[in-house]
C-alpha cells in the first residue's frame, strides 16, 4: 500500500513537472464550468442542479466547499435531483431522488438548471431537453459541462466493452466501480446539442469548447503525448476537439413580455471578457 501511494506521488510531481513544460497554463475544464455558474447565480436566482450527486464541485478545488455554500447563499432557492446517490449534500440542499428526464416540478419553476458532468449519462436527450424547457421560466438558463465526444480519449473510450472501460478508469482516476455509470454521448457534439436545443425551443447562448487538465497522469511518460495533443487543440481552427464543452442555453422569452432590448446588457458584454460575457444576458 505505501509502495502504491509512493508510486502516485511520484507520477502526479511528474505530471506537473510536465505541464510546465509542455502545457503551460492548462487547468481542469471544471474551473471554466465554475466561473460560468458563478456568473450566472444572483439574488433571486431558483436553481435547480441535475445529477446533483453530493456536491456542486469536486474536493480537489480550491476553495470547493466556501465558494459551493456562498452560491447557496446568494441563490432565492437550491434544490438537486439525482437518480443514484443518496447522500446528504455537502451545502445542506433540498435533495429528491428522482429520474432527471421526468422532472417531479411545474412549469416555470426555476430561473437557472445545471448540470455538472451529468448529461453524457442521458439516453433519451430528448426527453431531457424537453424537460429543462418546461421547469425553465421564460428568460431561464440551462448551463452544462460535459466531455466532448470529439476529443480522441472519448472517441477510443465510447467503443471499449463497459468492463474494461471500468478497469481502466480505476486505474487511472482511482474511482470505485460503483462510481462509473453508463455514458451515452448522445448530446456531446456542438451539432447534437444545437439540433436538440432548437427541437425543444431552447437557445443556444454560448458553446465553449475548452481544454482539461490530461487524464494519463499514472502512465508516466505517456502523459507527455497527450499534454502535446491538448497543446495543439489550442490552435482555434482544431478548437472543436478540445475535451470539453460548457453550454449555456435559455428559454426564450415571448415577444409580447419582453419590454426593454438586451441592449445594454450586450454593451457591458463587449467590455468583459469573453469568458464573462458567453453568461451575460
Amino acid at each position: 500500500m505505501q509502495a502504491g501511494a509512493w508510486l502516485r506521488r511520484t507520477l502526479i510531481r511528474f505530471y506537473y513537472a510536465c505541464v510546465r513544460i509542455f502545457c503551460p497554463g492548462l487547468k481542469n475544464s471544471q474551473f471554466a464550468y465554475r466561473e460560468s455558474l458563478t456568473a450566472l447565480v444572483k439574488p433571486g436566482t431558483r436553481w435547480l442542479d441535475l445529477g446533483c450527486g453530493h456536491q456542486f464541485f469536486p474536493d480537489w478545488m480550491s476553495d470547493s466547499l466556501r465558494i459551493q455554500q456562498d452560491l447557496v447563499n446568494a441563490s432565492d432557492s437550491v434544490i438537486g435531483v439525482d437518480a443514484f446517490d443518496p447522500r446528504p449534500h455537502s451545502c445542506g440542499i433540498r435533495k429528491i431522488i428522482a429520474n432527471i428526464e421526468r422532472l417531479p416540478f411545474s412549469d416555470n419553476s426555476f430561473s437557472l438548471v445545471t448540470a455538472n458532468m451529468v448529461v453524457e449519462h442521458v439516453e433519451d436527450p430528448e426527453s431531457l431537453f424537453r424537460e429543462v424547457y418546461r421547469v425553465l421560466a421564460p428568460g431561464g438558463c440551462f448551463l452544462f459541462h460535459t466531455p466532448n465526444a470529439r476529443y480522441f480519449e472519448v472517441a477510443i473510450a465510447r467503443r471499449l466493452p463497459s468492463g474494461l472501460l471500468k478497469l481502466i478508469a480505476g486505474l487511472l482516476d482511482g474511482r470505485h466501480s460503483d462510481d462509473i455509470f453508463p455514458t451515452f454521448y448522445r448530446m456531446n457534439r456542438d451539432h447534437d446539442i444545437r439540433k436538440l436545443s432548437g427541437s425543444s425551443g431552447l437557445d443556444v447562448r454560448s458553446l465553449r469548447h475548452v481544454e482539461c487538465t490530461a487524464q494519463g497522469v499514472m502512465l508516466g511518460p505517456l502523459v507527455i503525448l497527450e499534454l502535446m495533443v491538448i497543446r495543439l487543440l489550442r490552435l482555434r481552427t482544431l478548437e472543436r476537439f478540445r475535451s470539453d464543452l460548457v453550454v449555456l442555453l435559455t428559454k426564450p422569452i415571448p415577444m409580447a413580455t419582453r419590454i426593454t432590448p438586451c441592449s445594454d446588457a450586450d454593451e457591458k458584454a463587449r467590455q468583459l471578457s469573453p469568458t464573462a460575457a458567453d453568461v451575460l444576458c
